[in-house]
């Protein structure tokens, strides 16, 4: 009986630990907004890209700031042909 009362207690204890890790992980980092953010196509503001990909690249930012620590989500669109190297 005792065996199985600490499978159970060390069962019950890394569920717990699960639970505690995914509990932190899904907590928006201080700032953030955990609202999801739906942009149109209409919405979305083309420039054009960084000097370093080929010319024609184009990028939109969607949400965040680059510059600061923290979450962002961009966008990229590469001239036709264009293929990314391994």
């Amino acid at each position: 009986m005792g065996v199985v009362t600490t499978l159970a207690q060390s069962t019950a204890f890394a569920l717990g630990i699960v639970a505690l890790a995914l509990g932190v992980a899904l907590v928006p980092a201080e700032g953030e907004s955990a609202a999801h953010c739906f942009i149109t196509p209409a919405e979305v503001v083309w420039r054009d890209g960084p000097p370093s990909p080929p010319p024609g690249t184009r990028m939109a930012l969607l949400e965040g700031r680059p510059a600061e620590l923290g979450v962002f989500t961009l966008r990229l669109t590469f001239p036709d042909g264009h293929r990314i190297a391994p």
